[in-house]
């Protein structure tokens, strides 16, 4: 009986699609439908296994994907990050710019100061209360950055402005940087500067 039972295998029905335990030397049918049109299954389970797994694990690796994906449109979208010199070494304080004799060299130095500390992101954009270690922490955008440099500027002895304008659908920032004696100025614009000398 062992042995006999050992010989049985698993046959499907194309007929009736059932299922059915098939002993060598018995009528090759189906028991249900009479169907001679049968197809042994052993294995067939198993290989059908490795399949799903095959499929789950595609599905499972799209999935990580997908959500990397969305994880980074998000952080472009939402809350964009954007280090621009991340090597470069920081003023260990902005007021030591006012050190410096030429207007130009003040400018210069404040502006070092803010690539040091500077990265870009929106989803600071509603935050009108801030302070310079707010902005080392977390960032800003054009407008945090305009109004900086003028609190800085006026920190060191300079005469500093923010300046605000629609640009694109939106809105830009600027600060405006001159001298006490209003013969030179600078246009500050995030980690760019501009500087001229008037009558020049």
């Amino acid at each position: 009986m062992k042995e006999k039972n050992k010989l049985v295998q698993r046959y499907r029905c194309m007929r009736c699609r059932c299922r059915f335990p098939l002993i060598p030397d018995t009528a090759p049918e189906c028991p249900n439908c009479r169907s001679k049109n049968i197809r042994k299954i052993n294995g067939e389970n198993q290989e059908r296994t490795k399949h799903k797994l095959g499929h789950f694990n595609y599905f499972i690796i799209g999935m990580i994907i997908g959500m990397l994906l969305v994880a980074g449109l998000f952080l472009y979208s939402q809350g964009r990050i954007i280090r621009l010199y991340p090597n470069l070494k920081q003023e260990d304080d902005f007021k030591n710019c006012a050190n410096y004799s030429a207007f130009i060299e003040k400018v210069e130095c404040l502006n070092r100061f803010i690539k040091s500390i500077y990265f870009y992101n929106s989803s600071q954009k509603y935050a009108t209360e801030f302070t310079l270690e707010d902005i080392k922490k977390m960032g800003g955008v054009c407008y945090h950055y305009a109004t900086l440099y003028k609190k800085m500027a006026e920190a060191i002895g300079l005469y500093g402005k923010e300046v605000g304008f629609p640009l694109n659908d939106t809105a830009h920032s600027i600060a405006i940087i001159s001298d006490k004696n209003n013969s030179q100025y600078c246009i500050a614009d995030q980690t760019e500067i501009w500087c001229k000398e008037l009558g020049n």
